[in-house]
């Protein structure tokens, strides 16, 4: 494998353990250790009913599968045709910029007091992710 190849895949590896962490109730927030309130428990509060309520069959997880799904066909078409990656250079390429864009909607979702970090929605990113490459493999491209 090149070493260009490589890149995106080392990426992953150091996202997802950072991912794991974060669902542990705690907020990615750097701020959020620093302020010891009653607004900051109202906070965690919510963030726990929030999390609570992350069920593994919604809407949500729908949406997360087929934009993933859907960009990871084109990542790898992109980095085949117009970049001239080989097979495998497109295929780690595309896994790694759709995983990345995934975990850094994740890290948002944390920022904002009204959503959580979920990792279920990164299973859904990543269940997207495999279908399109199952079928693009299918498909010898």
């Amino acid at each position: 494998m090149k070493k260009t190849a490589r890149l995106p895949l080392l990426v992953g590896a150091m996202i997802f353990p950072l991912a794991l962490c974060a669902q542990h109730r705690q907020s990615l927030s750097p701020f959020s250790a620093r302020f010891e309130s009653h607004a900051h428990a109202r906070l965690d509060e919510r963030k726990q009913a929030i999390h609570d309520a992350d069920r593994w069959l919604a809407s949500d997880k729908v949406k997360h599968l087929s934009v993933s799904f859907a960009l990871a066909l084109l990542g790898k078409a992109t980095a085949k045709q117009a970049l001239k990656f080989d097979r495998a250079a497109s295929t780690a390429s595309a896994t790694g910029a759709t995983l990345f864009v995934g975990f850094a909607k994740e890290v948002i979702d944390d920022l904002d007091s009204n959503n959580i970090f979920s990792l279920k929605d990164l299973a859904a990113d990543l269940l997207g992710v495999l279908l399109a490459l199952a079928l693009m493999s299918l498909a010898f491209y």
